[in-house]
């Protein structure tokens, strides 16, 4: 809790109301860097487990969303196929 509360601290965003989530295992958070910017990334299990993890929210600071190429290096970086949607 105390990392998530830092987390949302750094960023100015609300991540450390995902504690309950990450608690149940039903959710995982990571912090990237790319292209010289930290980008708070929430992971959830897919309900089929061999699908793996789909991303539901990628948020820098201020909760600001990444441009498509961001994204997609951040999908790239954790071996995740992007959705058909983009993400928010």
């Amino acid at each position: 809790k105390r990392r998530l509360g830092m987390e949302g601290f750094r960023q100015r965003h609300c991540v450390a109301s995902y504690h309950e989530q990450i608690a149940k295992g039903s959710l995982a958070v990571a912090a990237l860097f790319v292209a010289h910017q930290r980008w708070t990334v929430a992971l959830k299990l897919v309900s089929e487990p061999a699908e793996g993890l789909q991303i539901t929210q990628i948020r820098t600071r201020y909760n600001a969303v990444p441009p498509p190429h961001i994204r997609q290096q951040i999908y790239d970086i954790l071996g995740i196929a992007p959705p058909d949607r983009p993400v928010a």
